[in-house]
């Protein structure tokens, strides 16, 4: 057997067999397909036409196999690589909904506790996750701050050069 997905030429070669006049196993035993593959593909790319004479019939069209196959492709995406590792996916979702950690917090207790996981993943990656709800039951709103959110600090604001003066003097140190 030859090749998991059908190609353009392949559809293309299923569509001069069937004019031929060729069964399903024997289209799948010059392909290199199983003929439960032929089968489903035939099935992607038949459509309904109609004759001059408005009678309708069906026929197999690679062109219209391939936009399915392509539409349906970019509509599955690729599998979050979270789902490889089902323990660091519950450890993370534990730790920010029941301990309040933040994504941040969460890899720095990965590493201090040397936890080792079939996976590795990065903070963007978590908040990525969370925004697409790929981490069961944790939302944006469960973070102890929500993204690109600031603590509001008067003391810390830029000043008119752009400049944040944080020093404190002795005297303000005290009280």
């Amino acid at each position: 057997m030859g090749g998991k997905y059908i190609t353009e030429k392949e559809r293309y070669q299923i569509e001069a067999y069937l004019k031929m006049g060729l069964t399903y196993d024997e289209i799948a035993e010059k392909i290199g397909k199983s003929t439960r593959t032929i089968r489903r593909e035939i099935k992607r790319g038949t459509i309904l036409l109609s004759d001059t004479h408005l009678m309708e019939y069906y026929v197999y069209c690679p062109d219209h196999a391939q936009l399915k196959y392509e539409e349906n492709k970019r509509k599955k995406g690729s599998r979050a690589k979270i789902y490889q590792d089902p323990e660091l996916h519950e450890y993370i979702a534990h730790m920010i909904l029941d301990e309040k950690y933040s994504p941040e917090a969460v890899l720095a207790q990965i590493k201090r506790e040397n936890k080792q996981f079939k996976i590795n993943v990065c903070i963007r990656t978590i908040y990525s996750y969370i925004d697409k709800g790929i981490l069961r039951g944790v939302e944006s709103s469960d973070l102890p701050l929500k993204k690109n959110e600031r603590l509001e600090n008067p003391g810390n604001s830029p000043n008119e050069f752009g400049m944040i003066n944080d020093f404190v003097l002795r005297e303000d140190r005290k009280k």
